[in-house]
């Protein structure tokens, strides 16, 4: 089974295998009417599958504007995140730069360094290496490294670019046809959605005079108190 780019680089194909294979959730799926996307069709840019994964928990947007401002704030999530990714590129420059001195005699000469100019498109290309997973990866390390440098609106903009947006103004659309899309499903809003207990609450109430399915949603209300889900 091929899953697309977008259930890999969010965990949503995780998410999917761990949360559709309890036996409530189970259940639950076969009857109710918002299913959710399978990992081999996900695309984080289609509002009914964002909505959907966030009423099953698997919330990928901050639901409004002052949320995403907070996450760019020194120390804040995703500030911390891009600190992490930097981190992460220093220690692979290093293994790499080890690896090539080991090679040495075998003719590779190729040392990463960091603290010198910028690493651009056009020295990849010289050593034949554009496209590679090298190249992208030193280049999403100067948009990083880049970042601390932005103020707000940078840094809004960079936010918005890792989640493939060409800025934060995109994004911001974007967040209003999750609202619409939302409301087709019945809700408020997408930040209804995003409420933690919105969907269980929901479910308690639809099978609240079956009996037969109070077993099946006492256990998930069990879990969901747990936070297994």
């Amino acid at each position: 089974m091929s899953l697309t780019n977008d259930s890999l680089a969010y965990g949503y194909d995780e998410f999917y295998t761990n949360y559709s294979t309890i036996p409530p959730i189970q259940c639950l799926l076969e009857l109710t009417s918002s299913q959710l996307i399978h990992p081999s069709c996900f695309d984080a840019h289609n509002p009914r599958h964002v909505c959907l994964s966030a009423l099953h928990g698997f919330v990928i947007y901050p639901f409004n504007e002052r949320l995403i401002k907070e996450r760019v704030n020194d120390n804040a999530p995703y500030s911390k995140t891009v600190a992490s990714r930097i981190e992460a590129f220093r220690a692979y420059v290093t293994k790499f730069n080890a690896d090539q001195q080991s090679r040495l005699f075998a003719g590779s000469r190729l040392v990463l360094k960091i603290e010198d100019e910028p690493f651009t498109l056009e020295q990849f290309k010289l050593f034949g290496l554009d496209g590679t997973e090298l190249a992208e990866a030193a280049l999403a390390f100067e948009a990083d490294r880049k970042y601390f440098t932005l103020g707000k609106a940078g840094r809004l903009n960079h936010f918005s670019q890792h989640h493939g947006f060409s800025n934060f103004q995109e994004l911001k659309s974007f967040l209003n046809l999750l609202d619409v899309e939302a409301q087709g499903l019945g809700y408020q809003s997408y930040a209804s959605i995003c409420a933690s207990s919105r969907y269980m609450g929901d479910m308690e109430k639809k099978y609240e005079n079956q009996v037969y399915m109070l077993p099946v949603v006492n256990e998930m209300r069990q879990k969901w108190d747990l936070k297994w889900l």
